[in-house]
């Protein structure tokens, strides 16, 4: 596993805002054993199957919150309310938010040249200079770092540092387009947002997102996971589906590590 950062948040939520717009809505917002919204979850709330967590929140305040199905397969751990999920590249609007926060407060420019801060980004001889605000943006036409990881030699579930990633960016001699030309989605533009973030402030990302938005919002049980031999209570299993049913452990699952192959691989054109 490489040590690209992502969150774990306790809960997925549903949110609503005051009344309901329409009596279908109304009848979906009806809770407890003879609710529909929990029909609609029903084929996830079974001993045999991953599940998911559901939250509610009117005017500010939770309404209904409730888990379906299991947290983990292999121990027979039920999935509930106060379970906590890897949410993968959701992460990536926390990652904008601190790097928006630290506009705000004037510690760097949205504008800024990327090279200003992270000197090791190579010199295209670019007419658009690659900005912060195009790796927010993602179109700072940056090769994806998974994907020249796995031309590396790496695999999906192999562990590799932040300094590795760095070395393997600074080679790069050419870009997807000129900046600012198209959008791409970019890993690498995330993973160096949280490099910046390290930089300005020397802290990690981590620390920095707990002082600056977690924490503010009582968001305890939620943060930037940077460690993989960190324990997290109360952790739920990634789960993926087999072709003739069951279930294997995401991590491992080789067909989706394929997909991805094929859909990314245009970024190294």
């Amino acid at each position: 596993m490489h040590r690209s950062m992502f969150a774990l948040v306790p809960l997925l939520c549903l949110v609503g805002c005051g009344g309901s717009p329409n009596a279908e809505l109304d009848g979906l917002l009806r809770f407890g054993p003879d609710g529909e919204i929990d029909a609609v979850l029903a084929a996830y709330d079974s001993a045999e199957s991953p599940g998911c967590a559901l939250g509610v929140i009117e005017n500010g305040d939770f309404v209904y919150q409730r888990g379906y199905g299991m947290a983990n397969l292999e121990h027979g751990i039920p999935l509930n309310a106060d379970s906590v999920f890897r949410i993968g590249s959701v992460s990536k609007q926390f990652t904008a938010m601190v790097i928006l926060l630290l506009d705000e407060a004037g510690g760097l420019s949205l504008d800024d040249d990327v090279r200003d801060v992270l000197a090791y980004v190579p010199d295209y001889g670019l007419t658009n200079t690659i900005t912060i605000r195009r790796l927010l943006h993602h179109t700072s036409a940056l090769r994806d770092y998974l994907v020249l990881m796995r031309l590396g030699g790496f695999r999906d579930e192999d562990f590799y540092t932040d300094a590795q990633i760095i070395e393997m960016l600074s080679r790069q001699a050419h870009l997807n387009f000129e900046p600012g030309a198209e959008h791409l989605y970019s890993n690498t533009g995330y993973f160096l947002l949280g490099q910046i973030v390290e930089a300005v402030t020397g802290q990690s990302l981590r620390d920095v997102a707990r002082e600056l938005i977690f924490r503010p919002l009582g968001m305890d049980n939620t943060h930037f996971h940077n460690n993989l031999a960190h324990i997290v209570e109360r952790r739920a299993s990634g789960y993926a589906p087999l072709g003739g049913g069951g279930d294997r452990l995401r991590d491992f699952d080789d067909q989706s590590r394929d997909d991805r192959r094929r859909w990314r691989v245009h970024d190294c054109q």
